[in-house]
């Protein structure tokens, strides 16, 4: 007894290359949604809101190609990703001493960053890394706030910025617990 592989038809491979396209469009737009909803920091406006165009239609503009829509919006994607490494527990050997904070930005980024680190009970900024060009990190360095022996729960708030105006284009947080030992 043999089995046989069946045989795709011309039609079923032609409609799933077909579909690609559409798949990846889908993605990006879901990209550009989250990185939205991460973005923060505006708020809805208030008083008068102008009314939507009631002669505007749905869709790009006639004329551009599926490839030039998907090229923009995958420039957008780009202009809001942002790519970093923060060591999620830095330890420092006292209030004064170098702390292993291993803060990169990543070659692959297209902006500058900045990392504010505050602490979360008091909602003090003890760090602020200055600003950082893509491929470039801070190893090891010194807090701006002197703090005695303990941990402490922070959030790293990373800028994205702009590397020609330098203006916020987004921010993104993430947690850190800072050591003291001493």
């Amino acid at each position: 007894m043999s089995e046989t592989t069946p045989v795709r038809e011309p039609e079923q491979i032609e409609r799933k290359k077909r579909r690609w396209p559409w798949l990846v469009l889908i993605l990006v737009v879901l990209a550009v949604i989250a990185l939205l909803l991460l973005r923060g920091g505006k708020e809805a406006p208030q008083g008068d809101v102008p009314a939507y165009a009631p002669n505007a239609s749905v869709g790009s503009l006639p004329g551009k190609t599926e490839e030039e829509i998907q090229a923009e919006l995958q420039q957008k994607v780009d202009d809001k990703m942002v790519a970093f490494t923060v060591n999620s527990t830095p330890v420092f050997e006292d209030g004064k001493s170098e702390g292993n904070l291993m803060l990169a930005s990543p070659s692959s980024n297209i902006n500058n960053i900045q990392f504010l680190i505050t602490r979360d009970d008091t909602g003090e900024q003890i760090y602020d890394s200055g600003m950082l060009a893509p491929n470039s990190y801070i190893e090891k360095d010194k807090l701006d706030v002197e703090l005695p022996g303990g941990e402490y729960v922070c959030t790293a708030t990373i800028l994205l910025l702009d590397r020609e105006d330098f203006s916020e284009k987004g921010r993104v947080q993430a947690g850190l617990v800072i050591n003291i030992k001493n």
